[in-house]
């Protein structure tokens, strides 16, 4: 049961890459190559004995700067757009930041993880306005990054509390930082089901678009 999300990972993987057939826009492509990233980031977690905490460190530097890309290319705002950069540029002082306040690379860089889920809330946030706001004539429910924003968005607005205190709770009370992870686990299932959609949203279509 503690490994069920492991397959939502896999089969997202799996449907984006049978939807290669159907000539991806380059961020899908992008975005699939994260995925993959991530299921190998997991298995590998798995076989870790004890704290795995550093490779989490690495992996969500990786993600918050591959994802920060995928949105730079999607947004059109330019305003937004130097937003972003400034986050990318940010990195390195949040990696300095977190290195020191949580005492060293093998505990969990909360601060950079906190930063970089309110980054991507901002982010999803913004691209779905823009969709609103520019409106095409294909429906919302046919652009897979409708349903990848709408994802990351409940994934990262749901964790942001639990995502601030895991050390806290990891060093205080560890049955419940146990419990509080299961919201973790359902926010996750429910992420990777919407990036199946998103990649479904390209099937029996000649070109897809962003």
């Amino acid at each position: 049961m503690q490994n069920l999300y492991l397959y939502f990972i896999a089969f997202s993987v799996a449907v984006g890459l049978i939807s290669l057939k159907n000539k991806l826009s380059l961020p899908l492509k992008f975005f699939l190559g994260f995925l993959c990233y991530t299921l190998a980031n997991e298995l590998v977690a798995k076989n870790i004995h004890g704290s795995n905490h550093w490779l989490y460190n690495i992996y969500n530097y990786i993600r918050f700067l591959l994802l920060s890309l995928i949105y730079l290319q999607l947004l059109v705002t330019p305003a937004l757009k130097k937003i972003i950069i400034g986050f990318l540029i940010s990195l390195p002082v949040w990696f300095v930041i977190s290195f020191y306040s949580v005492g060293g690379f093998y505990r969990l860089h909360t601060p950079t993880i906190l930063a970089g889920a309110t980054a991507f809330v901002f982010m999803s946030t913004c691209y779905l306005y823009e969709l609103l706001r520019y409106p095409e004539e294909k429906s919302l429910l046919l652009k897979p990054f409708f349903w990848i924003s709408t994802g990351l968005l409940f994934y990262f607005l749901g964790n942001l509390p639990y995502l601030g205190s895991i050390n806290y709770l990891v060093k205080k009370d560890m049955a419940l930082a146990m419990k509080l992870y299961y919201i973790t686990y359902i926010l996750n299932v429910v992420m990777y089901t919407l990036f199946v959609v998103a990649f479904i949203s390209t099937w029996n279509r000649r070109k897809s678009t962003i």
